[in-house]
């Protein structure tokens, strides 16, 4: 990130030979004592101060950065049988992308009624504001050929009854709506260091 930066001790140390008078500097160098110490500990709370400098001013971006975003998609649930009765799809039931592990939690129930084999369309969130979670969804390419949306995967299916039809299965049809990693969040993703 351009702008401010911290200096190490040493650096500063290296500024101050070459901003004090050779036949001023070079002597107290020499003998490592006499004076240099007093240097040494000037040019580290000189660093101490241009760390924290720098955080103040990179904490100066972080009150005007944008917070991230996450994608936002539709998937379908359908079941190839209705033999084993009504079963409701529960919010919070994660599906996932084959290719990538991306992974999407649903928002709303989705209810199969005696007999109904679905689709039932349902939005379902990002677990994480980041790019990578646009994935495509289901589209045409310029020879007719249809390809199927990223998400195809019921990672973990939460339904009422437990165990209600484990058949099934989910497909993304239009691509989401898009999600960015945000300054803020991708800034602060390193806490520990802060």
């Amino acid at each position: 990130m351009p702008g401010i930066v911290a200096y190490t001790q040493a650096e500063l140390l290296d500024i101050f030979g070459r901003i004090l008078p050779i036949g001023y500097w070079q002597p107290i160098v020499d003998k490592e004592g006499d004076g240099f110490e007093l240097f040494q500990a000037i040019a580290q709370v000189l660093s101490l101060t241009s760390a924290q400098v720098e955080r103040y001013w990179r904490g100066g971006f972080l009150t005007l950065a944008p917070e991230g975003s996450f994608a936002t998609v539709e998937v379908v649930f359908s079941r190839p049988d209705a033999g084993l009765g009504a079963v409701t799809v529960l919010a919070g039931t994660v599906v996932t992308t084959s290719n990538g592990g991306r992974d999407f939690i649903t928002n709303a129930n989705v209810v199969f009624g005696i007999g109904d084999l679905g689709p039932h369309t349902v939005l379902a969130t990002a677990l994480y504001p980041d790019e990578e979670f646009n994935v495509p969804g289901e589209r045409t390419s310029a020879f007719g050929e249809l390809f199927p949306g990223s998400i195809d995967i019921i990672k973990a299916l939460l339904e009422e009854p437990p165990y209600g039809d484990p058949t099934i299965v989910v497909k993304q049809v239009p691509p989401p709506t898009l999600s960015n990693l945000g300054q803020t969040e991708g800034f602060l993703g390193c806490r520990g260091s802060w």
